[in-house]
């Protein structure tokens, strides 16, 4: 889509609305439309869209929140917590906000069956973002203390 029209529609949303950073609409952006270039790829159907226009390009919000956890992780990491924390992004509803807003601002067009709601508890940061860094204690403290390879010391040369 247009670049300066999408500048335009942020630049008018961000004077409104304070909750989400810049960043925040163009990782949005690119999700929804990575999204529907693929579901165009494919031939989906048309879809008449709240405008009544006709658009091939319509993706859900579970779509949405899958692929933004997918690029999320694959581009942040283990950082995901505090990017996300930075744009304003605390849970899955704050992705919504920011399609909605696009949709609002014209930018994205929506079907007569999406709604915000669709965006609420997608899943959950905490199991998303953070679980999958922190490291495995199965086995307790006692695990993490035994030497690798038995309880072989390595030579030091003959000196100490």
């Amino acid at each position: 889509m247009d670049q300066s029209l999408f500048e335009s529609v942020v630049g008018k949303l961000l004077e409104c609305d304070s909750r989400y950073h810049a960043d925040a609409y163009e990782f949005v952006r690119s999700v929804v439309e990575e999204l529907t270039a693929a579901a165009n790829s494919r031939g989906r159907e048309a879809r008449p869209s709240r405008k009544g226009k006709m658009t091939a390009q319509h993706v859900n919000g579970s779509q949405i929140l899958a692929a933004a956890r997918s690029r999320a992780l694959g581009m942040f990491g283990p950082m995901v917590p505090t990017v996300f924390e930075y744009w304003g992004i605390l849970k899955t509803r704050d992705i919504g906000n920011i399609v909605f807003n696009l949709i609002n601002g014209g930018y994205f067009s929506a079907s007569e069956t999406d709604r915000i709601e669709d965006f609420d508890e997608g899943f959950d940061f905490h199991e998303a973002f953070v679980k999958p860094y922190l490291p495995d204690t199965e086995g307790g403290i006692d695990r993490l203390r035994k030497p690798r390879g038995g309880n072989r010391r390595r030579s030091t040369g003959g000196m100490v």
